[in-house]
């Protein structure tokens, strides 16, 4: 039998990029700014009412919810789950879809809950200690979380995590220089208003039609993935979960590699956004893809990447070309699902071509888009 080389050494880093700290109670719904609730806002010197800063199919008034605190998973429809949208500052369609399973869980991860996307009593009672009445004045800045965070980024078209981190600062800013705005990443009276009189849709909700530009298809949290390259292309597995090399690590004990030369086509598993890229020593060029199941698929290695932050893409859609940066001794290109933010490994991948047996030495067939 060939001998698929090479293995090679990758011991990953701990850095985890924001701590997700602070339950949502502790930062709640922000102000009379926050987006989708009309308020006084100072402009230019004089008063100006402000419209909604979402249109009413986007984030309308939260409901109170439901007495019976209703128990909604995955595909749950109707007006109880309008009210959990509405909490979480997504687009409300009133169907329980991947982006609201993913919104749920990171609500969920934030307040120390159950992380399994079930919204229950405990997860409900949760959500009602993060309504609290907002007080005018409040601005929204780079540290803070919550709906409002979410809303924020919604309407920037950014990742939508609910944490104002780095990344949705620069898109404060850009937002602000091409509106004529103090650029200072902060979410005041102005920019709010700005927003609020923005036309650009809205990103981030679970309607939409599957292939239409920037809308990836809807599939359940628990779909399998795909190998992540062209449909038929032969991946020879080089190392598989708890390898020797350097899969027996916290960052590393369920990933794949598999050896192909530098330049071969890298595309996504899953539809998701893409959480991150970056250049970093152990995993050279990277790129994170956040799916509906609220982790990341990890792709490692790679000669050069395609996508951008925040960037809405559609499993099968061409993301990376693979190589041998970072700590690598040969070409290959390393897949994983790690937590977002710590890329602590999550558990093996459950492809369709192979489920979750990846031996070393064998071959798999992509049939990603097929």
């Amino acid at each position: 039998m060939t001998k698929y080389l090479p293995k090679h050494l990758a011991t990953r880093h701990g850095r985890v990029e924001s701590a997700r700290v602070g339950a949502a109670a502790a930062r709640g719904s922000r102000s009379a700014l926050a987006l989708g609730v009309g308020a006084t806002l100072p402009v230019a010197g004089a008063a100006v009412m402000a419209a909604p800063a979402f249109a009413a199919q986007e984030t309308p008034a939260p409901a109170p919810a439901p007495t019976t605190s209703p128990v909604l998973t995955f595909d749950s429809r109707g007006e109880a789950v309008k009210t959990l949208q509405a909490r979480l500052a997504l687009v409300v369609d009133g169907w329980y879809g991947p982006v609201t399973t993913a919104a749920v869980k990171d609500f969920q991860r934030a307040n120390r809950l159950d992380v399994d996307g079930v919204v229950g009593p405990r997860t409900w009672a949760a959500l009602d200690a993060s309504s609290a009445q907002p007080s005018a004045g409040d601005v929204v800045r780079r540290g803070d979380s919550g709906p409002l965070v979410r809303a924020i980024q919604s309407k920037l078209g950014v990742n939508v995590d609910g944490v104002f981190g780095p990344l949705t600062e620069s898109a404060v800013m850009t937002f602000q220089r091409s509106h004529g705005l103090v650029v200072d990443g902060v979410v005041g009276a102005k920019t709010t208003y700005a927003l609020a009189l923005a036309t650009d849709q809205a990103t981030g909700g679970d309607t939409g039609t599957p292939g239409q530009p920037g809308v990836p298809p809807l599939v359940h949290p628990d779909a399998p993935y795909e190998l992540p390259f062209l449909n038929g292309y032969p991946a020879p597995i080089t190392q598989g979960p708890y390898g020797a090399a350097s899969h027996h690590k916290y960052y590393d004990k369920h990933a794949v590699d598999f050896g192909v030369p530098t330049g071969t086509q890298v595309v996504a598993s899953a539809s998701g956004v893409v959480f991150k890229t970056e250049n970093n020593v152990t995993g050279g060029n990277t790129v994170l893809i956040k799916d509906a199941s609220g982790f990341c698929m990890e792709y490692a290695h790679l000669s050069s990447m395609n996508v951008v932050a925040g960037q809405q893409v559609s499993q099968g859609q061409k993301i990376a070309l693979s190589g041998n940066t970072g700590f690598s001794t040969g070409p290959h290109l390393h897949w994983g699902i790690v937590d977002c933010s710590s890329y602590t490994s999550i558990k093996i991948a459950d492809s369709k071509e192979l489920g979750t047996t990846y031996v070393p030495g064998t071959v798999g067939v992509s049939r990603n888009g097929s």
